[in-house]
């Protein structure tokens, strides 16, 4: 019954200023309709400004609830790439910007292996999404954290791989 349950979607919401369907609302469907899609994010450069590529993370992922993985979903390409390992629990995934690109950057979140029950710090090319760094904690994090990074909260010495993300 747990699995059987309605799904999450993933929605653009099309508002027709002009032309034959002017001032009507048309949605389209971005999710894959036996999956559930939350926390989308995209590159906080493009706020405002057209985009392709969102980020989020599904569940229902290889079929059962506890399958989960990172999503980039670049809806201009139809293209969808994925983060994902078996009994792993990534939580909300938050991109940080390297460049004037929509694609440049990294995603940062934790991510808690369900096997030994150790929670990890990932950094994940955003556009290829492979690892680019993975880094056990030494506590555990629930995988249902949510976090924010902060760019200029570390000082400027610092690199970006230390630059500070904040879990709430």
């Amino acid at each position: 019954m747990r699995d059987a349950g309605d799904k999450i979607l993933m929605k653009r919401l099309h508002l027709h200023l002009s032309g034959d369907q002017k001032g009507k609302v048309t949605t389209q469907t971005l999710s894959v309709e036996s999956r559930s899609t939350e926390f989308p994010r995209i590159n906080p450069l493009f706020q405002s400004k057209e985009y392709c590529i969102y980020y989020a993370t599904e569940w229902f992922h290889a079929g059962g609830y506890a399958s989960m993985a990172v999503l980039r979903h670049d809806v201009c390409k139809g293209e969808r790439t994925y983060w994902a390992k078996k009994n792993w629990y990534p939580s909300e995934a938050v991109f940080v910007p390297t460049g004037t690109e929509e694609a440049d950057g990294v995603l940062v979140f934790t991510a808690l292996d369900g096997v030994s029950g150790v929670s990890h710090f990932i950094t994940i090319d955003a556009t290829t999404m492979t690892e680019v760094a993975n880094v056990a904690l030494p506590v555990r994090i629930p995988f249902t954290a949510h976090g924010e990074f902060y760019a200029g909260v570390a000082s400027a010495t610092q690199s970006l791989a230390t630059e500070t993300m904040l879990l709430v």
